[in-house]
């Protein structure tokens, strides 16, 4: 499956990703999230967040509930 993989679900997607727009040393942040985990996860729609030019994704924010991000803050996965 050619796509690109949402950083929650690590799932490939032909649907048009969320990309962040946070510039971290100079590049920007490479992750997305797809449409479905942004929704269920964080009750956003990816085409609107897509939209804004300043939208930092939920790993940029240190609020992201997925299994690895967790892990790495000592909590436990959902």
């Amino acid at each position: 499956l050619v796509g690109k993989t949402c950083h929650q679900c690590r799932q490939k997607t032909k649907a048009p990703p969320a990309s962040c727009k946070n510039q971290r040393i100079n590049k920007p942040c490479p992750l997305l999230y797809c449409e479905k985990c942004l929704m269920n996860r964080y009750g956003v729609r990816a085409d609107e967040v897509d939209a804004l030019k300043d939208w930092h994704c939920p790993k940029c924010r240190d609020m992201c509930n997925c299994s690895i991000c967790m892990k790495r803050r000592g909590e436990k996965p959902t």
